[in-house]
């Protein structure tokens, strides 16, 4: 079956999550993990779960959440059209080695989400999330519902540490920083470079930031460059809808370095020739400045 189930055959519906197990009794129910399917699919109402290959009736004692369609046995052609519909699979087996199923969903490109056991976390490695029940559910849940999955683990600056960055500048030494962040558990998360840049700007108090971008700056509702601006006409701006598409997260970033105590934010054209030493030392400087 595998050797057919190669790449997907549509467009991938979002907020959907499949599992495929043959069910033919309560206690296969048990051991596949479909127990937890169900207790997701409460948990998430506005995504769309679906079950193949059951083949009794749920009991009583497990009802059925509206969210979930039930279908029973498909054939190859069934399922690689399933696969490819959608976004997430979700194995919750207790017991289980390596499922075929599993693989076959990850040939088309479903988002793997594994319990920790046995050959799951080798088939799954860091492309998916493989989690423990009893710990990381809550996790489980913030890594289907954020804005990206395929991005892994994704978090937001809550607290830097700027002393690590003042040894290092004492040192002479100019740190390269990578976007990354420590979650409470010690598992690595990936920020957006923007937010990050802010965060350790407002952390180290520093005089200007400068985000370098594709564009010369901030642009009014003409076009034009605006050389100068406060935080609140980015603000009304961003309501207005005058400040759109990219520019949003980085005047966002500005704002929040702002009101860290950061004394400038300048956005300007990383493309241009000594752009940075045009900003900080010449009169007329490049790109647009924040001040608060």
């Amino acid at each position: 079956m595998a050797e057919e189930i190669v790449k997907p055959q549509k467009t991938k519906t979002p907020k959907t999550i499949l599992t495929v197990a043959n069910v033919p009794d309560l206690r296969t129910y048990q051991r596949k993990g479909i127990d937890l399917f169900m207790k997701l699919a409460k948990a998430l109402p506005d995504y769309k779960f679906t079950l193949a290959g059951i083949d009794f009736k749920l009991q009583k004692h497990d009802t059925l959440p509206q969210n979930v369609t039930l279908l029973g046995t498909q054939d190859a052609k069934q399922l690689r059209e399933i696969y490819s519909a959608h976004t997430y699979y979700f194995q919750g087996s207790r017991v289980e080695g390596l499922p075929n199923v599993l693989c076959e969903a990850m040939l088309c490109e479903c988002i793997a989400i594994g319990r920790n056991v046995f050959g799951m976390p080798k088939a799954i490695g860091d492309t998916g999330f493989l989690f423990n029940p009893h710990e990381q559910w809550n996790k489980m849940i913030h890594f289907i519902t954020q804005d990206k999955p395929e991005l892994g683990l994704v978090g937001t600056p809550k607290d830097v540490n700027p002393e690590v960055i003042f040894n290092l500048f004492e040192n002479d030494m100019i740190p390269v920083i990578a976007p990354l962040g420590s979650g409470i558990d010690g598992e690595t998360l990936n920020v957006n470079g923007d937010t990050v840049s802010g965060a350790i700007a407002a952390a180290l108090k520093a005089d200007r930031l400068l985000l370098l971008t594709d564009v010369s700056g901030v642009q009014d509702k003409d076009g034009s460059i605006i050389t100068e601006l406060n935080s609140n006409q980015i603000k009304n701006w961003i309501n207005e809808g005058i400040i759109s598409g990219g520019m949003i997260p980085k005047t966002e970033t500005a704002l929040m370095a702002l009101e860290g105590g950061v004394r400038g934010v300048v956005i300007l054209d990383g493309r241009v020739p000594n752009a940075c030493l045009l900003e900080l030392f010449t009169e007329h400087g490049a790109g647009s400045l924040i001040r608060a």
